[in-house]
């Protein structure tokens, strides 16, 4: 009852409705440009999922922070009170949309990991990525069953191998998959892997857009720059089939 009388007084105000109304557009907006148009660069398409989100966000906080305004002070209907209150959503809007996000998916898998330091697959990322001009790049050991690798480049350059990848492949296979997510750190292309998947969290439009056919695309360069270390694609090939195996597998016991 107290949200419904809360939202009935927001809206009251014709000035809020409008607010809201253009940024649930201009969210709309931005998730069409992204969804339709087959031109744009990958950096361009990462760009318009941030401002989908933040768009998105954005009537959210300005409801919230509109209403514990008037809660707690008599001129939150002032012009100069409204415009602290839009610039305080708008900022609380960008940095939920490009760094709160982004940094909890982070946080999650590395609660689930401990650092490997001093081991044959540390050195083996260590000396590949002062290589290719990549420094300080940290790997993890992932505490699943699961074969699972990821890469982040939002913070800390991060390599996250899971213990059921080191499990299941063989020592080159393993190199050809860290090979792979270091490819991703030297082109910064671990983003929209990430960005794809905060968008399905937060955007309910995210089932009618993804970046499957661009993350594809950047998986077959990914896979391409380990052949080209390695001379061969067989470790690649054998490490990507083992482990679409393993989910088959995995999926049909479900």
């Amino acid at each position: 009852m107290g949200l419904l009388f809360d939202l009935e007084v927001f809206f009251y105000n014709p000035s809020n409705f409008y607010v809201t109304l253009a940024s649930v557009m201009a969210s709309l907006l931005f998730f069409l440009i992204m969804k339709f148009n087959k031109k744009a660069s990958n950096s361009h398409k990462l760009m318009l999922a941030y401002m989908h989100v933040f768009a998105l966000v954005f009537p959210v906080l300005y409801f919230v922070y509109s209403t514990g305004c008037r809660m707690l002070f008599s001129s939150c209907h002032r012009f100069q009170a409204i415009m602290y209150i839009t610039a305080l959503a708008l900022l609380s809007a960008l940095i939920a949309a490009m760094l709160v996000s982004p940094l909890v998916i982070y946080q999650s898998f590395k609660k689930k990991s401990k650092q490997l330091q001093g081991s044959y697959l540390s050195d083996f990322v260590e000396q590949n990525a002062v290589s290719y001009g990549l420094k300080e790049v940290k790997l993890y050991l992932l505490k699943t069953a699961k074969p699972l690798a990821m890469s982040f480049s939002h913070f800390r350059k991060s390599i996250f191998i899971s213990v059921g990848m080191i499990d299941l492949l063989g020592r080159k296979e393993i190199e050809a998959v860290l090979l792979h997510e270091l490819s991703h750190l030297k082109d910064n292309t671990p983003s929209l892997k990430i960005s794809s998947f905060f968008l399905r969290i937060l955007s309910p439009l995210s089932k009618f857009a993804s970046f499957g056919r661009e993350i594809d695309e950047e998986e077959r360069n990914a896979d391409k720059f380990a052949v080209g270390v390695q001379g061969t694609r067989r470790h690649i090939f054998s490490a990507r089939k083992k482990t679409d195996e393993f989910f088959r597998n995995y999926n049909d016991l479900k």
